[in-house]
């Protein structure tokens, strides 16, 4: 399985020679900042463990928590909020151990719901087992909680809108554009908002008539296990492609968001918006 953290050199087997990458939010964490991390996917998953984590094989979950809340950088990331409640605490189980010992011995709770974060917290720690919670209403409390680090705050949200299920993913799409929508409009000029994608999608339109819905079918409706879906003007291969994804940025370091960009470019606009400079080995940032 692909390993998060580490060098190209990590194995399956083992880490022990790998290079361990350092990660944006690590830096954030280093200087002082507020940091946080938000998916409507399971909060172990690659993207937001990638920003925390340190394992030969992104599918060791209790592992990945672990390290979630062992964060050996600054003061730990202060806002935790995603999906798979139930099956990170049934990998913490199969490891002997489970929310109370991994969270609570470093004086965390680990909330079920977003509601329970108190207007006062000063950290938030949520797991949810919907992974259709209100994702505006979490970033508006990370934003809450972080924002009152006078250095600033570094913060990460996914959404997931993988289109094997199309009118799930073109619904989260839709969301997730009116939360970036209103991040944009309410956040102070010196804050770089940066939106892209982790890959591609194979999901084509074709033809249509103006006016006339193109989701037509159960196909439309249905996702999970699927190897691909037909419709008179919709087509669905279930796989990742390399297309070009886009990158979109407002604020400080914006105007370097242009034309071809590596992915690794977009730490360093980062890391230049912030005035900071770079390790001796540049950061993994996913």
């Amino acid at each position: 399985m692909p390993h998060i953290g580490l060098s190209e050199t990590a194995t399956a087997s083992q880490f022990v020679t790998a290079s361990p990458l350092t990660t944006m939010l690590e830096l954030a964490e280093e200087r002082g900042l507020a940091t946080g991390v938000i998916s409507n996917d399971a909060l172990t998953g690659a993207t937001p463990a990638a920003l925390y984590a340190k394992v030969n094989d992104r599918g060791k979950t209790a592992e990945i928590f672990r390290q979630a809340l062992a964060f050996p950088v600054g003061d730990g990331i202060d806002v935790m909020i995603g999906a798979g409640r139930s099956a990170i605490a049934s990998a913490l189980a199969a490891a002997g151990t489970g929310f109370e010992r991994v969270a609570g011995a470093r004086g965390r709770a680990v909330l079920a719901s977003l509601d329970d974060v108190p207007d006062t917290a000063s950290q938030a720690l949520v797991l949810l087992d919907d992974e259709d919670f209100d994702l505006a209403s979490a970033v508006r409390i990370a934003q809450r909680v972080l924002a009152a680090n006078p250095r600033g705050y570094f913060l990460m949200v996914e959404s997931d809108t993988h289109t094997d299920s199309i009118r799930r993913g073109l619904d989260r799409m839709l969301a997730f554009d009116r939360v970036i929508a209103a991040t944009a409009a309410t956040v102070s000029a010196d804050t770089l908002v940066l939106f892209t994608a982790d890959h591609s999608f194979d999901l084509r339109v074709h033809g249509g008539v103006m006016g006339r819905p193109l989701l037509t079918g159960a196909a439309a409706e249905r996702g999970g296990g699927m190897d691909a879906v037909r419709l008179p003007h919709v087509r669905m291969d279930n796989a990742h492609t390399g297309e070009e994804v886009l990158v979109a940025a407002q604020g400080p370091g914006a105007a370097r968001v242009r034309g071809y960009l590596a992915n690794t470019d977009l730490c360093h606009i980062m890391v230049s918006a912030l005035g900071w400079s770079l390790p001796t080995r540049s950061p993994g940032i996913r």
